[in-house]
């Protein structure tokens, strides 16, 4: 590095350093806040005592903050001329503000001004007007802990110049939701800023950020000044998958400082209005893989044919068939029998309150609506779900944000065009990701060579050749990824078709914790950084023993088992392997 490179590193440390130093003296005036003594709040009047309350959350909250700003202080600098007045600003921008050092949060209207190149740029004002303004300089960062990963300038004069870049290997961990917000996109930030009302569709391919999106829209809804008030958090609710991915939504929207918005499943909010809490879950009901098709189709059948039954009816299937095992037909069934009875979702809780001096038992009616609602992976609802979702949307937001990618349906029976549910959207509103960020050059070929319309970026990453293996039984595959557990501690994902594929593998490595072992269709919205997908033979995409199925149906189950095979295909981050008695790529040349 030259003398004048190191010298504008040296400085940008020495700013750190100085802004670290004020946010050790905030952490210390908010602990001293949180820790008052106990006499001191006694000593208070009670309304005093309310407020010390307020400003003690304020204070535990904003810590949080601070813990994010000490690691990670600013993304950008800008140096500005205001045309009104000639003024000049420094400003900086970051997750959170910290108004002590000129720190801007990235949520602020002026933040706006850190995607625009160096010459006239113009922002919104808190009133409305915009204000004109020269930025004259730019400075980019990327600071993880602290320490400067990535520096560059530009100026009027100048272009973009990389001052510093740090090098190290690829790798997961470090670099999530956190940086994000640096990195991203001026077209990404104006999808987070689009006006309020109304659907919105974040759509794109696996690995393209559309949910990191999403979650970011969510955050500035929720605390961007025009629209906070609409937005509060406990009016807000994310439908996920499963699990698995509840608890990563629930760790990455805090660091995005939001911490009560409800993060649920589709079953898990039903049964909390049917009243069947302890009602267990079934993917489907059946005796074999045809005789579960076949009870699908029926009863999708009865659900297009709005044949519902009445919800005294309703109630003693519920009651009966709880604890054997419910699946998402039945639910949807039981939910529109509930709307049709009930004209609204809501549901009415007892509490206890004190009267007069005596507890008295009483009851409150608790109503299902929502300033906005999130639908991860919408392309797995069925119309008639997103129909009952949509009551319970406020009226006077209409807010539902839905997230995934047609191309990766994979239930029977679910949404397929936008007509079905009655949604005419212009392109503002529907935005279409195509940069992939999760897998390697290797990995999209081999996936577009297979007839996948996918497009592969120039600037992505290079990896190695995804590996195809013509075996005859799984001690084969066994040896293969143990061989892959001595030389890496990677993440290793095993994927099969169904739970046949894979058991023996499942009881194997049931104690190796850097193996998950799962089905196709368990394994949408995670990623690992080597994926085995085994159990491809020549039946593969073939459908046996459906003689009493519509055309239709059967045209369905096919094109569903494709795009399983993309799901799986694409949860590959570093590595792909594809293990079975023929390969993929023979398959589809048959």
């Amino acid at each position: 590095m030259n003398e004048y490179k190191q010298k504008l590193l040296e400085n940008l440390k020495g700013i750190i350093n100085k802004v670290q130093g004020s946010v050790e003296l905030d952490v210390k005036r908010q602990n001293d806040l949180i820790n008052k003594p106990i006499s001191e709040i006694k000593s208070l009047l009670p309304e005093d005592q309310n407020i010390y309350a307020n400003l003690r959350e304020n204070a535990i909250n904003r810590i949080q903050e601070l813990k994010h700003l000490y690691s990670a202080p600013f993304f950008v600098r800008c140096e500005i001329e205001l045309l009104s007045n000639k003024e000049k600003r420094v400003l900086y921008f970051a997750k959170h503000h910290f108004t002590e050092e000129k720190i801007y949060s990235w949520i602020a209207p002026i933040a706006t001004i850190r995607f625009e190149k160096p010459g006239q740029v113009q922002y919104k004002l808190p009133d409305g007007r915009i204000e004109k303004a020269i930025l004259s300089h730019k400075e980019q960062y990327l600071i993880v802990e602290g320490k400067v990963v990535f520096f560059a300038i530009e100026d009027l004069n100048n272009p973009r110049e990389l001052i510093y870049q740090e090098h190290f290997s690829v790798k997961k961990d470090g670099f999530m939701l956190p940086e994000i917000v640096a990195v991203m996109e001026k077209a990404q930030d104006t999808v987070i800023r689009a006006h309020h009302v109304g659907p919105f569709v974040i759509s794109g391919p696996a690995g393209s950020g559309k949910t990191t999106l999403a979650l970011h829209r969510v955050a500035f809804l929720v605390q961007a000044p025009d629209t906070a008030l609409l937005y509060p958090e406990q009016s807000i609710i994310v439908f996920v998958q499963d699990n698995g991915t509840r608890d990563y939504f629930s760790h990455l929207l805090p660091e995005l400082g939001i911490k009560n918005v409800k993060i649920t499943t589709f079953f898990e909010w039903a049964i909390e209005i049917l009243g069947i809490t302890d009602a267990v879950y079934v993917d489907r009901r059946g005796i074999d893989e045809n005789d579960k098709d076949m009870k699908v189709y029926e009863r999708l059948k009865q659900l297009s044919s709005k044949n519902i039954p009445a919800w005294a009816e309703t109630k003693k299937f519920l009651n009966n068939n709880k604890l054997s095992g419910l699946d998402r037909i039945d639910i949807t069934i039981a939910l529109m029998s509930f709307l049709n009875h009930h004209k609204r979702f809501e549901v009415k809780k007892r509490f206890n309150a004190v009267v007069k001096g005596k507890i008295v038992e009483k009851t409150r009616t608790i109503v299902y609506k929502y300033s906005l609602i999130v639908m991860d992976e919408f392309q797995n609802y069925m119309p008639e779900q997103i129909n009952l979702l949509n009551t319970c949307v406020d009226d006077n937001t209409k807010s539902i944000i839905y997230v995934g990618d047609i191309a990766q349906q994979i239930i029977p029976g679910a949404l397929r065009t936008w007509d079905q549910i009655g949604l005419n959207l212009n392109s503002e509103r529907e935005v279409r990701l195509h940069k992939v960020y999760r897998n390697t050059r290797q990995i999209l070929t081999y996936i577009q060579s297979l007839g996948y319309k996918v497009e592969i970026p120039k600037e992505i990453k290079i990896g190695k050749e995804v590996g195809e293996y013509v075996i005859t039984n799984d001690k084969e595959v066994i040896l293969h990824i143990e061989n892959t557990l001595k030389s890496t501690k990677a993440l290793i994902g095993v994927i099969g078709k169904s739970l046949f594929e894979i058991e023996s593998l499942k009881r194997y490595f049931a104690n190796e914790k850097r193996i998950h072992v799962t089905t196709m269709a368990m394994s949408q919205g995670v990623e690992f950084d080597i994926v085995y997908i085994v159990g491809i033979d020549k039946d593969f995409f073939n459908i046996n023993n459906v003689s009493n199925f519509d055309i239709k149906y059967i045209e369905e189950k096919k094109r569903i088992i494709k795009d399983l095979l993309y799901v799986a295909l694409t949860r590959a981050i570093s590595e792909l392997h594809v293990f079975g008695t023929t390969t993929l790529k023979e398959i589809n040349q048959k």
